[in-house]
Order: structure tokens, then C-alpha cells, then sequence
């Protein structure tokens, strides 16, 4: 399915599919914010957390948290932390506030977390 084409766009990048787009979303970004949407949007955040987590980006991701909407989401995110499947300073280094102005400082001042594979090697002393 095509999308609508918003004509107050400066710039319109057309690509054929979900991947290429997740990869151009990746490569002109300097940063990532989720905001309340759908499977599409869970799907590319998810990418981006991955990314993060395994060293392939060190661009900060951020949750546009309006209302809760992504409380349980976290709340996932969370118990992934605490069953093992997640490193907590991976989860740590997501940004989730309701007010943008927050989001931006978080930006500014983020520090992107070493990959899995560091974090685990020093745990390990490896």
C-alpha cells in the first residue's frame, strides 16, 4: 500500500519498501523519536534499539511518551532488562519523556552506550 504524499514537504524520498526506507531513515538521521503510532513505527524503533545495542549506531532514540502511550511498551522493555535479554544500560540510554523541549536536552546531552559485545567482554573480563 502507498502512502499520501504531504505536499508541505521540502524533501520527499521515495523508496520501494519498508527496508529501504528503515536504512534511509538510519543514514540521514542524527536521531530517532517514536512517536505514538503503529506496527510501522514499533517496527522501526525496534530497529534502531537493535542498532544501538549491537554497535551499529550510536544515535540516541527517543519515546514521545504523550499520555503513557508507550508505558507498556517500556514496561516490556523492562522485563527484558530483567530477565537477561536486555542490558540495563542499553534501556537506560532511551530517552522517554512527554515534553519535547526534554527530548532535545536529551539529545544534547546523550552518550551513547558501549555495544553489547564491549559490555559484556568487560563483565567478563574476556
Amino acid at each position: 500500500t502507498k502512502e499520501l504524499e504531504n505536499e508541505k514537504l521540502s524533501n520527499l524520498i521515495k523508496v520501494n519498501n519498508m527496508r529501504e526506507r528503515k536504512a534511509q531513515m538510519e543514514e540521514l538521521s542524527d536521531a530517532f523519536i517514536a512517536f505514538p503510532g503503529g506496527c510501522g513505527t514499533l517496527e522501526e524503533i525496534s530497529e534502531i534499539l537493535t542498532s544501538i545495542q549491537v554497535g551499529y549506531t550510536q544515535k540516541p532514540c527517543a519515546f514521545f511518551n504523550i499520555n503513557g502511550y508507550y508505558d507498556n511498551l517500556l514496561a516490556f522493555l523492562q522485563t527484558a532488562v530483567n530477565e537477561g535479554f536486555m542490558l540495563k544500560e542499553h534501556f537506560d540510554s532511551i530517552i522517554v519523556s512527554d515534553d519535547i523541549k526534554e527530548i532535545y536536552k536529551g539529545f544534547i546531552n546523550y552518550e551513547p552506550p558501549k555495544s553489547k559485545w564491549e559490555i559484556l567482554k568487560a563483565l567478563t573480563n574476556c
